[in-house]
């Protein structure tokens, strides 16, 4: 198919918050676009292509120009389809906002590579990183959003960072480093940063289906997902055991989705798209590159059944990754997971 003049495609990486920042405008702004996933260990022709100066992502392809640099794409974005603006119309909130963003992108992150390094003691490093945060911290108070009334370009980029990335990585440190005690309003910001849906129609709108919904993905994600893989490759209380205590998990989704054509009822919703993307398409190809049949047709033959019915869908068939590519990356996580 040609592609059109005014088509949007976006290179990111899953786990990158500066392409995760571009999704959540160009989202806002209910712009259809292509979304490109990059290995960025194995970085692909395009990319360096399009990115030759710094081989990075995110990249942002719009009538055939290329812009680089998620701050400078976000401001593009905001340019470029007016609605929901995203920047501070007012000159100097602008450049506030902007200052900012580098800030977070800049010092706050780096905090998190001095926080592994600890060259100086992991007290002190903590410290020093919660002195930067603390700026966030007066800079969000008595406001809704950085932006002010509605999620902004500053939201955008501290979002993505913090609560979605960063945090994540200091809990796997076993550090709170913004607790709810000593950064009040930072964790006001991110609980009101949750509550937002970006043209969002997945979800169920009935209040108890839709929380139902959020437990299972949670479930999925923390239970099932890369913590569940992590123990069957380590397999510390013996491989069968490893293997039976990942099947009693997967047995849940088993129960829950019986009945149904899909997780979210007639059509695919919010926890397909979770579990799909989680179990079928990722963690089934890394048992079988390790010679396991976790979820054999006779034990579990709803969720076999949910597969089939996912396969048949054209924009899940587009999404899901390369077999042999995806069992092949898979193994080299499970060799990290071996040696860590």
């Amino acid at each position: 198919m040609a592609e059109r003049e005014d088509d949007v495609k976006l290179l990111g990486f899953w786990a990158s918050p500066f392409s995760r920042r571009v999704e959540m405008a160009l989202k806002l702004k209910g712009v259809p676009y292509e979304y490109l996933e990059q290995d960025l260990m194995n970085k692909s022709p395009l990319l360096l292509e399009l990115n030759p100066v710094y081989k990075k992502v995110p990249v942002l392809v719009h009538k055939g120009k290329v812009l680089l640099e998620s701050h400078l794409i976000l401001e593009y974005i905001d340019q470029t389809w007016t609605n929901n603006p995203i920047l501070p119309r007012d000159p100097y909130e602008k450049a506030m906002a902007f200052f900012w963003a580098k800030v977070i992108d800049e010092q706050v992150a780096i905090r998190f590579a001095s926080l592994v390094k600890a060259e100086k003691g992991i007290e002190v490093v903590i410290e020093e990183a919660r002195e930067v945060i603390m700026f966030l911290e007066k800079e969000v108070t008595g406001k809704d959003f950085f932006g002010c009334k509605t999620i902004g370009f500053l939201d955008m980029v501290a979002g993505s960072m913090i609560p979605f990335c960063l945090a994540r990585g200091w809990e796997g440190m076993g550090i709170d480093m913004i607790s709810e005690e000593k950064f009040p309003e930072l964790n006001r910001w991110i609980k009101k940063l949750n509550e937002i849906e970006i043209n969002n129609p997945i979800l169920p709108q009935d209040p108890y289906e839709k929380a139902m919904a959020f437990f299972w993905a949670k479930f999925v994600d923390e239970q099932v997902g890369p913590g569940g893989f992590r123990s069957v490759v380590k397999a510390e209380k013996g491989i069968d055991v490893a293997i039976e205590e990942a099947r009693e998990l997967i047995t849940f989704l088993e129960k829950e989705v019986t009945g149904k054509d899909f997780f979210g009822g007639k059509t695919i919703g919010f926890l397909d798209m979770v579990a799909g993307s989680m179990i079928p398409f990722c963690l089934s190809r890394a048992w079988e590159g390790m010679g396991i049949d976790m979820i054999p047709e006779e034990k579990f033959p709803e969720l076999n059944r949910w597969i089939k019915k996912l396969k048949e869908i054209e924009i899940v068939r587009e999404c899901i990754p390369h077999k042999e590519k995806q069992i092949e990356h898979m193994m080299k996580v499970a060799e990290r997971y071996k040696s860590a």
